[in-house]
């Protein structure tokens, strides 16, 4: 049983169905996303999950916060994201704005004990100092490419990290080391599906079980004992939700 921990079913073609995955958490990034990826996910059986919220490329300072905390009152199942802060120079987004939108939906996170999908790219480890503030927080670190003290600095907050393509297929000396030092209890693969990195056509998150694979041949264990972990660390992030 294969779990994608970050996908964008909303971006996916209409016409697919799972075939390899069993699960997921499938992320927003605006209010327009929530409802339509609520509907598809109706139409889809296993262990699905849905993340609400606003991503850092969408900060602004007229966001329809009363429909977020409508639509989290209403289901007390969603997680929140995918939100966080990206610094990255081609996107020239506003600082200042992204912060106080990631800062204000780590609150409702907070105060709500909902998972959170984080976001954080080139934040100098901002969104780090704001997590490990917060009382019983819980989630992933989405798409996560940095060194093992800072994977490590995450695991001891209790958060996963999310193993995409950009570190499995995309390996270097270091990033074989990373992947090695993780703790494999707080883990999850991704896909970020349909965003993920692929040699040919767009990710869709079967594509879990690819990179299920590579991550095997880098642990030098078994496919079967990659998918059980995988599962077992899917189930204990929505233990307390």
């Amino acid at each position: 049983m294969w779990f994608d921990s970050h996908f964008h079913l909303n971006a996916l073609a209409d016409s697919w169905q799972p075939q390899r995955v069993a699960g997921g958490l499938a992320v927003g990034v605006d209010a327009l996303d929530w409802q339509l990826t609520h509907d598809k996910l109706k139409s889809l059986s296993g262990d699905w999950r849905q993340a609400v919220g606003f991503h850092p490329w969408v900060a602004r300072e007229d966001l329809p916060w009363q429909s977020l905390e409508d639509v989290l009152l209403a289901d007390a199942s969603l997680a929140i994201g995918e939100i966080g802060l990206d610094a990255s120079p081609r996107r020239r987004l506003n600082q200042a704005i992204q912060w106080d939108v990631f800062v204000r939906q780590v609150g409702l996170a907070g105060d709500a004990n909902r998972v959170m999908s984080l976001h954080l790219v080139n934040d100098e480890e901002r969104g780090y100092g704001v997590i490990r503030k917060c009382i019983d927080c819980q989630g992933v670190v989405h798409g996560f490419t940095g060194s093992l003290q800072q994977a490590q600095r995450w695991q001891a907050l209790g958060f996963y990290i999310g193993v995409g393509a950009r570190l499995l297929y995309q390996i270097t000396d270091k990033r074989r080391q990373l992947l090695q030092g993780l703790d494999k209890s707080l883990i999850l693969l991704e896909t970020d599906a349909p965003y993920g990195i692929r040699k040919a056509n767009n990710t869709v998150p079967d594509d879990i079980a690819d990179l299920g694979l590579s991550l095997a041949l880098i642990w030098d264990v078994s496919v079967a004992e990659i998918e059980q972990q995988s599962a077992q660390n899917w189930a204990s992030l929505w233990s307390k939700n």
